[in-house]
């Protein structure tokens, strides 16, 4: 591969589809890009930030918009048919996606604590 695949954010994590001829990259800003190999070609994108944001409570200090500000998918893995992918990152959940037409088809939530760290169960 000596072409670039520009990005507008910092790439967080890579993945091929199992038949090598596309890669998703999940960025920054909660995106996955889905890139042609052969050709250096964007396919399509997802925007996610808003499918593993959760919101806020009414004491976080932390506004709903700045949280979803920093809402990205760091893991992703494409189905061993490659016609979905599976997201997750800095949230409680999990998103699984159809490619084709780029829609979230189920979102599980892995967790029901509220601490970021995961120490203070309420």
């Amino acid at each position: 591969m000596d072409d670039v695949f520009q990005h507008p954010k910092e790439i967080l994590t890579l993945c091929y589809r199992p038949d090598g001829k596309q890669l998703c990259s999940a960025t920054m800003d909660g995106n996955l890009n889905f890139w042609d190999v052969e050709n250096s070609l964007l396919e399509g994108t997802i925007e996610g930030r808003k499918d593993i944001f959760k919101g806020r409570s009414k004491t976080e200090l932390v506004t709903s918009k700045h949280l979803s500000q920093s809402s990205y998918f760091s893991t992703i893995c494409y189905t061993a048919d490659g016609s979905c992918i599976l997201a997750g990152g800095n949230s409680s959940f999990i998103c699984i996606y159809n490619i084709e037409h780029k829609i979230l088809i189920k979102k599980f939530q892995i967790s029901y604590n509220l601490s970021f760290d995961g120490l203070l169960e309420f």
